[in-house]
C-alpha cells in the first residue's frame, strides 16, 4: 500500500513539475515588453524598416560570439514573418532589433488601415524563450505628386 501510495506522489509530483515548466504545452516563454517604431507604417511605395526596442538586457540576448540564437518578428499570426537584419544595444543596454519589412509582401496579408499584432519571438543566450507584441497600424496611403 505504501509502494503504491509513494507512486502516485512521485507522479503527481513529475506532473506538477511538467505543468510549472511548460512541458507539454510548447515550451514556457517570458513575455517581453516590445516598443515598435515606427507604431504606423506605410506600406504604398517602398519597404520599410521597422525598429524593435525591447526591455531584455543586451547581454541576455547576445552570445559571447556577439551573435544572437533566433529573433524573428511576426505579423498576422504567422503570416508574415520578418528575419532580423540588425541589432544592437540601446543607450539604456537593452536590447533593440531591426526588420525589413518588404511592402510587396505585406500587401496581401495584412489588415490595411486598422490595426495588426506584431509579435517578436527569440531565444536568450542560454536558448530560453521570450516574446512580447504590440499592436500597430499599417496604411498605403500614396504620396501626392507635384505637377
Amino acid at each position: 500500500m505504501q509502494k503504491a501510495l509513494r507512486r502516485v506522489l512521485f507522479a503527481s509530483a513529475l506532473v506538477s513539475l511538467f505543468v510549472a515548466l511548460g512541458v507539454g504545452s510548447g515550451y514556457a516563454q517570458d513575455m517581453i515588453e516590445i516598443d515598435v517604431a515606427p507604431n504606423v507604417i506605410n506600406i504604398a511605395d517602398r519597404d520599410v524598416m521597422i525598429t524593435v526596442h525591447t526591455n531584455i538586457p543586451y547581454t541576455d540576448v547576445i552570445n559571447e560570439d556577439n551573435q544572437i540564437a533566433d529573433v524573428q518578428l511576426i505579423i498576422i499570426e504567422g503570416v508574415l514573418e520578418l528575419e532580423i537584419n540588425d541589432w544592437f544595444s540601446d543607450d539604456r543596454g537593452f536590447f533593440v532589433a531591426k526588420f525589413v519589412l518588404i511592402s510587396k509582401d505585406a500587401r496581401d496579408v495584412v489588415n490595411t488601415g486598422g490595426f495588426n499584432e506584431v509579435w517578436m519571438e527569440g531565444f536568450y543566450a542560454d536558448f530560453s524563450a521570450f516574446e512580447g507584441f504590440q499592436e500597430i497600424k499599417i496604411i498605403e496611403v500614396g504620396r501626392k505628386r507635384k505637377g
